[in-house]
């Protein structure tokens, strides 16, 4: 799929990152830049189905709010002002701020320690 899609966007955006979502996605994207001599541009970050199908986050949400009193709603505020304005008829993306709130956390944290501080 690289040389049918993902090289022409590459070519055609020129992005200075790519998120690469996931161990597989991650993976065939650098596989396919590293031919282009570009994979110092991919940040991987956790899978979210992955990872909340083995309740690998729940837990640490958790801990996180009972042992070093964390206040979720903190996370929550932000997660809902850069989503502000996306339509949300059914409320599914409330749904997943309320649920999810420790995944987009992590990958935040991620990507605040990955991605090059822009001026």
């Amino acid at each position: 799929m690289w040389t049918c899609y993902s090289k022409y966007e590459t070519e055609l955006l020129q992005p200075d990152v790519i998120i690469g979502v996931g161990n597989d996605v991650t993976a065939a994207l650098r596989r396919g830049l590293r031919q282009d001599g570009k994979d110092d541009i991919l940040i991987k970050v956790p899978f979210p189905g992955r990872l909340n199908l083995n309740s690998r986050w729940v837990p640490r949400g958790r801990w996180l709010i009972k042992v070093e009193h964390y206040d979720p709603e903190l996370g929550k505020a932000s997660i809902r002002a850069v989503l502000r304005g996306t339509p949300d008829r059914e409320g599914l993306i409330h749904r997943a701020i309320e649920t999810d709130w420790y995944y987009f956390r992590e990958v935040r944290k991620c990507l605040m320690e990955k991605v090059p501080k822009i001026t």
